[in-house]
Parts: C-alpha cells; sequence; structure tokens
C-alpha cells in the first residue's frame, strides 16, 4: 500500500475516530479477501482501497461478490495489480513533459499484467531499471555537455566531435518525444513543426532554440568570425541548455517510482562530471 502519515488526513482531535475507522476498513478488506492478493492505495480520508472498490458501509455488511472472484474483477485493472499497481498508478498519472521511457514503461507494464503471465518482481524491476538507465544516459550526456563546454566554448561548434547531431534529440527524448537513438542533425528539422506539445511549452522552446543557435555557430566558424562572436554565440547555448537541464522533471519520477519498489533500481554507474556552474 502507497505509504502515507495518517497526519495528512486527520484534523487535531479526531486521531481516535480515524484510527478506528483504520482498524474497520482493513478488517473489511480482509473479509471481502483482498488484503495481500490487490494493490491498496488511499483514499481522501487516507484510509485504505482499490479501483472499483465495491461501496463500504459502516456497518457490518459485505458486497455480493467477496473472495476469489472479486479479486480476479479487482486485477482486471492493472493498478490493482499487487506488483505493478503502484507502478501502473504513478506512470499514469506523471506529468506529459517528461522522459519518453516512461511511456514505454508503462506500455511494458500493461502488457505484463495483459499477458496473464505471472509477473514476479524481477520482471517489474528489470523494466523500471532499463527505463531509469535510458534516462540516466541522456541527463548524463547533457551534463558531460555542458561541463566540457563550459570549459572549452569552442566545444560547441566541435567538428571533431559533434554535438548538433546528437544535441535537440537528447532533449526532446527528455520532456516526451520518441527521438531516435541514431544522431541525425536533421531530425528536429523535420519534427519540430510537427510535434504535439504538453503543458510547458518552455522545454520545447528551449530545445529549439538550441538547435537554431548551434547551427548559427557553426557557421560562424565556417565563416571565420572572430573569437569574441564564437564565445558569445557558445556562451548562448550554453545558457540555453543549462536552463533545460534545470527545468526538465524527471528525477521526481525516479523519487516516485523508488518509493513504491520493493529493491532499489540501481544502474551501472558512470563518472559524474564536475559541478556545473553557469
Amino acid at each position: 500500500m502507497t505509504r502515507s502519515s495518517s497526519s495528512t488526513f486527520i484534523r487535531p482531535g479526531l486521531e481516535a475516530a480515524w484510527h478506528h475507522k483504520m482498524r474497520r476498513r482493513l478488517a473489511w478488506l480482509r473479509d471481502i479477501g483482498v488484503m495481500g492478493k490487490v494493490h491498496l492505495d488511499v483514499d481522501s480520508e487516507g484510509l485504505p482501497t482499490f479501483h472499483g472498490m465495491p461501496p463500504y458501509e459502516e456497518i457490518d455488511s459485505l458486497p455480493e461478490v467477496t473472495g476469489p472472484e472479486l479479486v480476479a474483477l479487482a486485477l482486471r485493472d492493472p493498478r490493482n495489480h499487487p506488483l505493478m499497481g503502484g507502478l501502473i498508478t504513478i506512470l499514469k498519472g506523471i506529468d506529459p513533459d517528461t522522459h519518453v521511457v516512461w511511456k514505454k514503461a508503462l506500455a511494458q507494464l500493461e502488457a505484463l499484467h495483459a499477458s496473464n503471465t505471472i509477473a514476479t518482481a524481477s520482471n517489474v524491476t528489470a523494466i523500471l531499471i532499463d527505463a531509469k538507465a535510458s534516462y540516466m544516459e541522456d541527463r548524463d550526456n547533457l551534463d558531460s555537455f555542458l561541463h566540457t563546454a563550459q570549459k572549452n566554448y569552442r566545444y560547441v561548434m566541435s567538428q571533431q566531435e559533434p554535438a548538433l547531431p546528437w544535441l535537440a534529440q537528447c532533449m526532446a527524448r527528455m520532456f516526451g518525444i520518441d527521438a531516435p537513438l541514431e544522431p541525425d542533425e536533421n531530425w528536429w528539422a523535420t519534427v519540430r513543426e510537427h510535434l504535439e506539445l504538453g503543458a510547458d511549452s518552455r522545454l520545447f522552446t528551449l530545445t529549439d532554440m538550441v538547435w537554431q543557435r548551434m547551427r548559427v555557430a557553426n557557421q560562424y566558424v565556417s565563416r571565420d568570425f572572430p573569437n569574441g562572436v564564437l564565445q558569445i554565440a557558445a556562451k548562448n547555448v550554453v545558457e540555453l541548455v543549462y536552463e533545460f537541464h534545470t527545468r526538465e522533471k524527471n528525477m521526481l519520477i525516479c523519487k516516485l517510482v523508488e518509493d513504491v519498489m520493493f529493491e532499489p533500481l540501481d544502474v551501472p554507474k558512470v563518472p559524474e562530471a564536475a559541478q556545473i556552474v553557469c
């Protein structure tokens, strides 16, 4: 069951009454046969519930359907799955402007539920570890870009290690766009006019501005502009990427997911970039 403090729901002086309600609700859930068999969430009063739960009354009465039949009905909703329910509920409710891997993880969990196979903790953990690893790889790439570009502005316009082909794709994935992993500097030019944006259009705007200003900076290099002009152009790009980095919303999703997991979502560690200062 999702953990919540009773103080979140109880008015001062009503704690004894709330604990009485909690005991009654837990006993009722036990009597209808769902304890330990479905994922329990909390309702507006902070009491345990599940999706599609029969109406509960403060009297000693049971619904018409109980036991295995009720469990089977409840498990038709993936949010009630004892292993995946909390995760599916979180992933269904996350901000749309988050990494595309969370949508893919949700689809995988729902497919696992629909397959009627017996899902194990390892099955579920593997899906979430892969999702977190994909997100962290993109975040680490942004960290590395910022760290290197702040030390050497010419890295922004580097022809030996060009960032233009991959940077917009990396940023797009971070706010929910299914961008290819293979670097393609023309990809953003093709899709930018057709994207369906979420609530935070600033993430799109920052990505678009980074892509456009990097193209301009590269043109400055090819035309042999003075170093001062190149440095200003590179600094503009770095500032935009840094703002994007501070606005992206995925670390909260990692925390929410880990809070309901049965084991840590450890992913292979890479050397940390130096602290980013902008």
